[in-house]
C-alpha cells in the first residue's frame, strides 16, 4: 500500500467512490481478513515452535 500511495497524486488518495470512502479505507477493509488470518498464523507458529523448543531441551 505504501509504494502505492508513494505515487499517487495527492488529489486522488483524498478522493472517494460512490460509497464514500477513501482508498485507504477500501484497503484496510478489503485486506481486514488477511490481517486476521496472518496473526493466527503467527500464533500459531510461536507456539509450534515452543512446543519443539521445549521437547529439545
Amino acid at each position: 500500500m505504501q509504494a502505492v500511495e508513494d505515487i499517487l497524486h495527492p488529489m486522488c488518495k483524498d478522493a472517494k467512490n460512490g460509497d464514500g470512502k477513501k482508498p485507504f479505507d477500501v484497503f484496510t477493509e478489503s485486506h481486514e481478513e488477511l490481517v486476521k488470518a496472518g496473526e493466527q498464523w503467527t500464533k500459531d507458529t510461536a507456539r509450534t515452535y515452543i512446543a519443539v523448543d521445549s521437547l529439545v531441551l
